[in-house]
């Protein structure tokens, strides 16, 4: 499962006027809904579709209202963090068979076990040496240029606080 959590919350405001703690909160909020959307879409679009597009597809978010405001992006496909991150070499063994029985170099989709049986290409094995994958970082490298000086993510945090003061002035 891959996850981006994020927290607002209420430091450094020192506001003794309801009113005043009222606009805070109100802008706050909506400014964390707004980057929440933000980081949601974001990842999204960097997000490999693959054959599938089951990674894709399965990313949501989940948000806690109030003060402190928490958001967290997730997405559980399981396969998700070895996209990510990468994975290192290993074996692959059946599970509730004596051997596997694959298409090599075919991906998901590509051939039918029809075409497979006539062509003669199926290969069977007791034990497959995967040698690993790369990680992607897809997710790592969204979130840093969210983070980056003149993101998305800072423009829309300055907006929030120029709608605070103008709101409060």
């Amino acid at each position: 499962m891959i996850s981006v959590k994020a927290a607002v919350e209420k430091r450094g405001a020192l506001l003794n006027d309801p009113h005043a703690l009222e606009v805070f909160r109100q802008e706050m909020v909506k400014g964390a809904v707004s980057a929440t959307e933000l980081v949601l879409t974001t990842v999204v679009a960097a997000t490999p579709v693959g054959q599938s597009a089951t990674l894709w597809k399965a990313w949501f978010k989940q948000v806690q209202m109030g003060i402190p405001f928490l958001s967290l992006t997730r997405n559980p496909t399981p396969y998700g963090e070895i996209v990510e991150k990468g994975s290192r070499p290993h074996l692959i063994a059946p599970r509730n068979k004596k051997a596997l029985a694959f298409l090599p170099g075919a991906t998901a989709g590509t051939h039918t076990w029809a075409e497979a049986s006539s062509s003669g290409d199926r290969v069977v094995r007791r034990v497959v040496h995967h040698p690993g994958t790369k990680g992607k970082h897809f997710v790592q490298k969204t979130v840093d240029r969210l983070n980056d000086a003149g993101s998305p993510l800072e423009r829309l945090w300055e907006r929030v606080v120029s709608k605070i003061v103008e709101r409060l002035s």
